[in-house]
């Protein structure tokens, strides 16, 4: 696997996205990072982290069917985070990881 084809799996699960909008809009953002975005030739996983305003049950219900989708596409595993709003802020989450992807936003 190359750096053009991390691309395409990025291009795919933002396809995989936009085409399940009922899941999707549960969340207020979703971003790839870790070592698919760092050249890694067999990224391990993919690394997604959704962004949420207010926690619920049905957002884990939401956030494992994207991820059934994506890995069924995509055959590699999908290894979520999620956080608040509140909690990406306090955390200064996306500031520690450094290099990522926004590929989803409300």
């Amino acid at each position: 696997m190359d750096t053009l084809e991390n691309l395409e799996i990025i291009n795919t699960v933002k396809k995989i996205i936009n085409e399940n909008q009922h899941l999707a809009d549960k969340f207020n953002e979703v971003y790839v990072f870790g070592s698919i975005l760092k050249n890694v030739y067999y990224p391990n996983d993919l690394d997604l982290l959704f962004i949420y305003r207010v926690f619920e049950d049905k957002l884990l219900d939401y956030r494992q069917a994207l991820v059934d989708l994506i890995e069924a596409e995509i055959g590699i595993p999908v290894d979520v985070t999620m956080l608040s709003i509140e909690e990406k802020e306090e955390t200064k989450f996306l500031d520690l990881i450094k290099k990522y992807i926004r590929i989803y936003k409300e």
